[in-house]
């Protein structure tokens, strides 16, 4: 007599939950290394400083006499081969910060000294990290909701494939509970 379709699956639960998780953990595997380094570097971020971005820093004299705070971007654009329109131009006293999509340029007036700071991502580190931070990029943010959702689907099915002392209600309710309290812990005593 042949077991219907509907008993055949729910006996073998198990078997299905570990196909699942196998091949969702395939799957998931490349962009949660990809999100572990980079979550590691933006953990990092103070001792490490910035390993986003390369930075060149050069100074460069200007000849200011008589211009206006648009003849000294024109200026500056040139010589310093800026490709891209000024962004903002502020005035601190003597001081003028000029930014450009790239770079930004601190104009000492008084001595004509300007000092430029190039910024440049780095290759593979800048772009992980520009990916980790899902800011500004609508349809990154929506797939990173849905690999979000693979990564608790991989928790709660790795939960429930083993069964007996190895399972969940064995070790792997104490396992769950450590997992759950050690944030906890952190929140209740160092704060929040």
């Amino acid at each position: 007599m042949k077991v219907p379709l509907s008993k055949r699956i729910k006996k073998r639960w198990r078997a299905w939950l570990r196909i699942v998780h196998r091949d969702a953990g395939y799957l998931i595997v490349g962009l949660t290394v990809i999100y572990a380094a980079s979550g590691i570097a933006l953990n990092h971020l103070e001792e490490w400083g910035d390993i986003e971005t390369v930075e060149e820093v050069r100074e460069v004299q200007l000849s200011l006499v008589g211009q206006t705070g648009d003849e000294i971007a024109e200026e500056v654009a040139q010589l310093l081969s800026v490709e891209g329109e000024l962004i903002s131009k502020e005035q601190l006293g003597p001081m003028v910060t000029l930014a450009f999509p790239d770079r930004e340029v601190v104009i000492d007036i008084d001595t004509g000294l300007a000092s430029e700071t190039k910024r440049e991502r780095r290759f593979v580190i800048g772009a992980l990290m520009w990916l980790h931070r899902a800011r500004g990029k609508k349809a990154w943010k929506y797939f990173s909701d849905v690999f979000a959702i693979f990564l608790i689907l991989m928790a709660v099915s790795g939960m429930f494939m083993l069964k007996g002392k190895k399972g969940f209600w064995g070790r792997g309710m104490f396992l769950v509970g450590l997992g759950i309290a050690i944030p906890v812990a952190y929140i209740y005593l160092v704060g929040s």
